[in-house]
């Protein structure tokens, strides 16, 4: 939907049943100065992590090499295989950490912040005294409205009517002045509504709403698999930003899930800075490169090492990448 090139599909089977999918998309990739034939992870803007998909019950060990093995029998020309946007629990990561063949490159690139569910007392422990007391008042002035409430939506019909609503406050503000609100872009539009059409019939999309009347005054997008709760997206009326919406409606959240009966872990997705305050966990986010032994792959991969090698000579300790 977000991609205009051809999407190539890896597959595998396990006991005649379908175990492992990898979408690929094939481009262009500059790397060290060095533009290479690109095969790389399915991504775009909109989706924050990759991975391969794989069965419950199977492991990934191994895949990257298969991979590369089917690549080469199919006559597919590429100098990079590259797996961006991986968190350090992936699949990928996992693979490539167990089974490592040629040449590859791990980059840092950010982190995400999440908390483990656990009863909220316990979290609220972690807080500064002055953290605790700014959210008290705001909970204290949000009382004193009539008609506040938080509404959970996780059923389809009840995420399609709560859409627009989510659309709109997180169009509110600086996005919209902006112009980078979801409102204002319909291929990210679609993409939401796709999200919702393929997994609110499993109950695996939520859209969390802070409403006063009629008006909502923060909302989230959320998915839920595998015992993650993802917090893909978040908006709040900036009107209203003496009542700290957004922070009220992480508190709910958080509270909501403290049991851990159904969510062990609340996921942000992001390291911004407003999250300190409420001193999550954090998660490294990087990029997997696995090279080619062709000429331009040869020298892209030589290159980076120089210039990697050159900047450690300058800076001591100071170093962003993982080689294996």
């Amino acid at each position: 939907m977000l991609e205009d090139s051809q999407v190539l599909l890896y597959t595998e089977d396990l006991d005649r049943e379908l175990s492992a999918v990898i979408p690929l998309i094939q481009g262009k990739y500059t790397f060290s100065g060095i533009p290479l034939r690109s095969v790389a992870l399915l991504h775009n803007g909109y989706s924050p992590y990759t991975d391969y998909i794989l069965r419950e019950d199977c492991e990934a060990n191994g895949l990257a090499t298969r991979l590369t093995g089917a690549l080469r029998e199919s006559r597919i020309p590429w100098d990079l295989l590259f797996f961006p946007n991986a968190s350090s629990h992936s699949h990928v990561a996992r693979d490539l950490r167990n089974s490592p063949s040629g040449m590859q490159i791990v980059q840092h690139k950010r982190v995400s912040d999440y908390f483990r569910t656990e009863p909220y007392e316990e979290t609220l422990k972690r807080f500064s005294s002055n953290f605790r007391g700014n959210l008290r008042k705001a909970r204290n002035k949000l009382l004193e409205l009539p008609n506040v409430r938080f509404e959970w939506h996780r059923e389809l019909d009840d995420i399609k009517r709560a859409f627009p609503e989510f659309l709109q406050v997180e169009a509110s503000g600086w996005k919209w002045l902006e112009g980078t609100s979801i409102l204002q872009t319909p291929e990210a539009v679609g993409f939401y509504e796709q999200l919702i059409e393929q997994f609110g019939p499993h109950g695996q999309c939520g859209i969390h709403l802070l409403k006063q009347g009629d008006h909502t005054l923060a909302g989230q997008f959320a998915l839920y698999q595998g015992g993650v709760c993802s917090v893909i997206k978040i908006g709040y009326d900036e009107a209203f930003s003496r009542l700290a919406p957004g922070n009220m409606l992480l508190e709910a959240l958080l509270k909501k899930h403290q049991d851990g009966t159904e969510v062990r872990e609340i996921n942000l997705i992001s390291g911004t800075d407003w999250h300190q305050t409420w001193k999550p966990l954090s998660l490294p986010i990087d990029n997997y490169f696995l090279f080619n032994f062709s000429s331009r792959a040869l020298l892209a991969y030589s290159l980076y090492h120089g210039k990697n090698w050159t900047g450690q000579l300058r800076n001591p300790g100071d170093s962003t990448s993982k080689d294996y």
